[in-house]
């Protein structure tokens, strides 16, 4: 909910956000580990970033889309979740009451889900999005716009330009879609009523919904990915030791360590991250999966002995990208956010 960035994060869904894009791109992971968000799910496109510069001088961030960017991708919405076959034809599975899980048809590099949304964007860098009727809220992506990552949160979006500006619409109760004016980033995480973005030094700067300290990162942080969730928010910093903070969903006992979603695991390195609600998974370098946070629908237990080259939390629920393109999910499974159509276990590659 939201990557260098990866949301996806569920309502970043960084990171998946767009988090599972850019799979074989990147020195330090796994083939295919992701580095774009969301979701989940947060995420952008791999660059290489300018000196740290005063922010009046910061130029102009080289961010283009890829010729030909490695898919498959997935994305874990809130009870829906939705994927890029190797083509960029997306497919959805789940909650579809206002049209979420129904992809508008097209040849997508990128896709992030939100609560009752989704967008993706075209080869161009054009956005589209599916989901929540219109009288309810519009959704409606700004036209003429191109973008080169794209973040959805609970019920705003955030588009990041060529020149690392941020453009938001949507919802704006929190300040949600209103993005600081002169700032640049690198990539961008939403979460559910907010949005982080990472500039090009590694410094964090988030917008919206405070309430559990989720738009305060840490003084001094530096972070080359980033991934928003529910009131929490998480992020790798440049060793792929996991940062966050916010609030985690867990409920302090005395005398006991706190399980939230802000208590990463210590000594572990990590090579893509993904928040949910009140959860975050990431991956290894080998592709083995970790989770932490609430547990109460299984969302935290990824399947044994599986590899996987991208990841992204829905609100209760987990999905992941195995290295044949098949996806596997696990968690809540109410309306089938976490049961993948039977066909796309036979994608591999």
């Amino acid at each position: 909910m939201g990557r260098t960035s990866v949301d996806c994060n569920y309502r970043s869904r960084s990171r998946a956000c767009l988090c599972n894009l850019l799979t074989r791109t990147m020195s330090y992971s796994v083939a295919g580990v992701v580095i774009l968000s969301l979701l989940s799910s947060g995420c952008s496109l791999p660059i290489e970033l300018p000196p740290l510069q005063p922010a009046e001088e910061l130029p102009p961030l080289s961010l283009n889309l890829p010729a030909d960017p490695p898919l498959p991708a997935i994305s874990a919405g809130k009870e829906h979740t939705c994927m890029l076959l190797e083509d960029g034809s997306p497919t959805c599975w789940g909650f579809n009451n206002t049209g979420q899980a129904a992809p508008i048809a097209g040849e997508y590099v990128a896709i992030s889900a939100g609560d009752f949304h989704t967008c993706a964007l075209q080869s161009d860098g054009a956005p589209v999005c599916w989901g929540i009727r219109e009288d309810y809220l519009d959704l409606t992506p700004p036209e003429d716009e191109k973008f080169v990552a794209i973040s959805s949160g609970g019920e705003h979006v955030c588009g990041l330009k060529s020149d690392g500006s941020a453009v938001c619409w949507g919802a704006d109760f929190s300040g949600q879609s209103s993005p600081p004016p002169g700032e640049r980033f690198a990539s961008l995480g939403s979460g559910s009523s907010y949005t982080c973005g990472i500039r090009s030094d590694g410094s964090v700067k988030c917008w919206g919904a405070n309430g559990g300290g989720q738009a305060s990162p840490p003084r001094g942080s530096r972070v080359k990915e980033i991934s928003g969730g529910g009131a929490h928010t998480c992020a790798l910093k440049e060793d792929g030791s996991a940062l966050c903070w916010g609030w985690g969903g867990d409920i302090p006992v005395l005398g006991t360590e706190s399980t939230g979603a802000t208590s990463p695991p210590v000594e572990e390195k990590f090579a893509s991250i993904s928040n949910g609600h009140y959860h975050t998974c990431a991956l290894r370098t080998d592709g083995s999966a970790v989770c932490w946070g609430r547990h109460h629908n299984g969302q935290t237990t990824p399947p044994l002995n599986e590899r996987f080259t991208a990841i992204s939390g829905g609100e209760f629920h987990t999905c992941a990208l195995r290295a044949d393109g098949t996806p596997a999910c696990w968690g809540y499974d109410r309306v089938g956010q976490s049961s993948p159509p039977l066909w796309t276990q036979r994608l591999a590659r």
